[in-house]
């Protein structure tokens, strides 16, 4: 599920909690600022939160926490794909992705150069986001919360340079997702963006847009009532 508000409406700046920049202090010159989480000179770090991640973190703590956690899954995990590579095209190979170095990531390789999106996440053990109890990927998180992918917003009908303002994943807004796209020779951060004419889109993390956590429900939630729609939501 990706917050949409707490209205009906589609689209606007209700469709997310605020807009924040990614980095921490409008830091952009490494590549560790890609990270979801990071350490400096470690490709897969998590050793500091992003700027996005402590208000994501923040509003499970203030709305999720207690009342409704027992509907969320501890088991699933948020991808934050960053197997890189130093040549710009080319498929991740384990080169780039320390300090200042170009570095071209995974999600630009799958989405702008090949057009493969997947659900699956390249290193799981380093990459895949979860929390404690799950029984997979890095268990670097404090609650199980976290962003759309770049491969989810593709699936979703979202394509770099194309508009596309008829899918669900369009809100009239820029806002975040959780998957590094490259480091230039500047050298500048950029993650990938949903900008607000519904295109998937890259740009500096230093950028302020908009922020809509995602969460996973538990297998063994049920729906009570509700079609699925704006007049009749699930209620689980």
């Amino acid at each position: 599920m990706i917050y949409n508000g707490t209205s009906t409406s589609r689209t606007g700046s209700g469709t997310q909690l605020q807009e924040s920049t990614f980095s921490i202090d409008g830091n952009t010159y490494n590549n560790a600022y890609v990270g979801y989480m990071y350490a400096l000179n470690n490709v897969h770090g998590t050793g500091t939160d992003s700027g996005i991640k402590k208000i994501v973190d923040n509003f499970y703590r203030d709305h999720i926490a207690g009342e409704y956690e027992d509907y969320i899954s501890k088991e699933a995990g948020f991808c934050g794909d960053r197997t890189s590579t130093t040549t710009n095209g080319g498929a991740p190979n384990d080169t780039g992705g320390t300090g200042t170095t170009p570095t071209y990531y995974g999600a630009r390789y799958r989405l702008y150069t090949n057009k493969t999106p997947t659900f699956e996440c390249s290193d799981e053990a380093h990459d895949l986001y979860t929390a404690q109890e799950s029984s997979k990927g890095n268990h670097a998180l404090t609650y199980p919360i976290g962003l759309i992918t770049a491969d989810e917003v593709a699936y979703a009908g979202g394509v770099n340079g194309s508009n596309n303002t008829s899918y669900y994943l369009y809100t009239n807004q820029n806002y975040w997702t959780m998957s590094p796209y490259s480091v230039n020779s500047n050298p500048w951060a950029y993650v990938s963006f949903v900008n607000s004419y519904g295109t998937l889109n890259s740009n500096r993390v230093d950028n302020a847009y908009g922020v809509r956590p995602v969460l996973n429900l538990d297998a063994g939630v049920t729906i009570k009532s509700g079609n699925g729609t704006a007049d009749s939501p699930f209620v689980v």
